[in-house]
């Protein structure tokens, strides 16, 4: 059994509404014998038994240790999913895209999105101006600045591990 909740991400004091995506669904409150973990980082959950939705909220405070340490976490991420992205090749089945499961379906967008060109712009202007983070003021425009910055290095660093595995120079 599984329960998932929406997270509620703050920054500068400010919940970010729009701007971090909500609502998101997240696999948190487990049963841990009946549920998989398939990732260390950005953890997809998944589980044999039923899943369940809960109506209350996990309030997320991602900056409580600055900025500096979300970047440097971030980082570390950054490099994780540039491996995995580096050695992704699956087809997305784009029944998954429409799916009823939220997870599932967050899933599947978020492969898709891996493969377009100008990622982090898109992520930018779909989370500026798609899920209109401009209403969350300086705080969203910020959080989505760092959100396509973090995309920015993932695809950098998903570059040089394909240039060095070919032997050539970054």
């Amino acid at each position: 059994c599984m329960y998932c909740m929406r997270r509620k991400d703050f920054f500068r004091g400010k919940w970010l509404r729009r701007s971090s995506g909500y609502p998101t669904w997240f696999g948190r409150l487990v049963i841990p014998r009946r549920v998989v973990v398939k990732r260390a980082i950005n953890e997809e959950y998944h589980t044999d038994g039923k899943t369940a939705y809960l109506q209350r909220h996990l309030w997320h405070y991602p900056f409580r240790k600055g900025v500096a340490a979300w970047v440097d976490k971030h980082n570390r991420y950054s490099s994780m999913e540039a491996e995995a992205l580096s050695q992704r090749n699956e087809s997305i089945p784009l029944h998954d895209l429409f799916a009823r499961d939220p997870v599932l379906q967050r899933k599947a967008m978020k492969q898709w999105v891996y493969r377009l060109p100008m990622r982090p712009l898109i992520v930018f202007i779909g989370l500026y101006i798609g899920k209109r983070g401009l209403l969350d003021g300086t705080a969203g425009f910020s959080y989505c600045l760092l959100r396509a910055f973090y995309e920015y290095l993932i695809d950098l660093k998903a570059i040089e591990l394909r240039l060095r595995r070919a032997g050539r120079p970054m």
